[in-house]
């Protein structure tokens, strides 16, 4: 059993009470102090203000009432009684796995990996043998499960706590060291590197949008995949409102960009950018036309990349027919460049399904949780997901995704 104590929050507040019931103490002493020299006959004070005396009476009771108050809430998150959770006798390891759900759909819809494919993960993403935290000391694959389990369904620890074998302490603890080992050793996966090495594979992939999808052949013959920005709802913040707050989606949101191959590999994942700016700000700040022009530089081909409207346009970054009296080429254009450009919503959808806690949005807190970390391992771990079982862009394009280790080591 595992009490739960006051927490950092509660005793920031316990002492801000304290603090104001002591200044409203002294107040009501300087009250009742000023009110007896004014009103005592022997000081030269009026003995007959009868009302002023009741006021000032009434006043430092007042006072007096808030302060205990004031003690009273301060003081009781201190000695409330502990909160205590059952935690489970057994914690999660590969062979217990093994016993409970073997390889079956139950191991797949918990951890979204089938049983051989979760100890392939494992290996390749390099976690270590044993991870120690304040409070918890556990194995890299006890880390590595709970983190999976953890970003596939959003639960609330205590639920947790007898299913994982770890208190709600030493789960918060392991959950974050999980992410950030992912988040560290694979920053070649965050970065420009991990378009870039997709170079050599530009020519393939036009030739691939090129001849479209089940609706037919795409107009553009340089376009190598999209560009489009998601929002991801948070918790309504205490301060800085303003920043995260989408007056479009009338919520408090951050910003990602995400680019989709035709290949169902979505790299280079950019954020969080603040929810109230715009997509094409989101753009300038990722420098990713930078990029492409230099990956077609070293090409000797001009490529692009196709987004909606809302994205300027240039050499590298394409997008639809804007005006307002379109021709009939310039109307057909838009329709066959949309019906494909629907993959980079595919990539999003697959991302917020698999890993359904990033889409709850009580549990994604600016200022208490690292979640400029969450939404990057949860990209790379569903391209790993789209290496071992595809996605339904691979399917629509007709092209094979890479082999996890080679994604994972930028070999491809």
């Amino acid at each position: 059993m595992a009490p739960a104590r006051a927490t950092a929050s509660d005793r920031m507040a316990t002492r801000q009470k304290l603090i104001a019931a002591v200044s409203i103490s002294a107040l009501a002493v300087q009250t009742a102090g000023y009110a007896f020299q004014v009103l005592d006959p022997d000081n030269g004070g009026d003995s007959g203000a009868e009302d002023d005396s009741d006021a000032f009476g009434a006043w430092s009771n007042a006072m007096w009432t808030a302060s205990a108050m004031l003690l009273v809430s301060g003081a009781e998150p201190l000695l409330r009684r502990g909160i205590t959770y059952a935690v489970g006798p057994e914690r999660y390891s590969f062979a217990r796995i093994e016993r409970e759900f073997g390889s079956t759909a139950s191991c797949k819809s918990i951890f979204r990996f089938e049983l051989v494919h979760l100890r392939l993960l494992y290996h390749e993403l390099r976690f270590p043998p044993i991870i120690r935290t304040h409070n918890a000391t556990a194995t890299g694959e006890e880390a590595f499960l709970y983190m999976l389990r953890r970003l596939s369904y959003p639960a609330t620890q205590s639920r947790l706590a007898w299913e994982s074998g770890r208190s709600p302490a030493a789960q918060s603890e392991l959950f974050e060291r999980a992410i950030t080992h992912v988040y560290e050793e694979f920053a070649h996966l965050r970065d420009n590197r991990s378009l870039e090495c997709w170079g050599p594979h530009f020519e393939h992939f036009a030739a691939v949008i090129k001849a479209g999808g089940r609706k037919g052949p795409a107009p553009l013959n340089n376009c190598v995949g999209y560009v489009d920005g998601s929002n991801q709802k948070m918790d309504k913040p205490k301060i800085g409102q303003h920043v995260l707050y989408n007056g479009h989606k009338r919520c408090h949101v951050v910003k990602w960009q995400g680019i989709m191959l035709p290949n169902g590999i979505m790299p280079m994942p950019f954020g969080p950018c603040h929810g109230r700016n715009h997509d094409a700000h989101m753009l300038h700040l990722s420098r990713l036309p930078r990029i492409m022009r230099r990956i077609c530089r070293r090409l000797g081909t001009v490529y692009s990349l196709y987004g909606d409207p809302a994205y300027p346009q240039s050499q590298y970054i394409a997008g639809p027919f804007r005006h307002t009296r379109l021709n009939d080429a310039e109307a057909l254009f838009n329709v066959r460049m949309s019906s494909t450009r629907i993959s980079n919503e595919w990539g999003f959808g697959k991302i917020l399904n698999n890993w359904a806690y990033l889409d709850f949005r009580k549990g994604m807190k600016p200022y208490l949780n690292d979640i400029q970390k969450y939404w990057p391992v949860a990209q790379i771990l569903t391209n790993c997901h789209t290496c071992l079982y595809g996605s339904q862009v691979t399917e629509y394009f007709n092209c094979s995704p890479p082999d996890m280790s080679d994604y994972l080591n930028n070999t491809v």
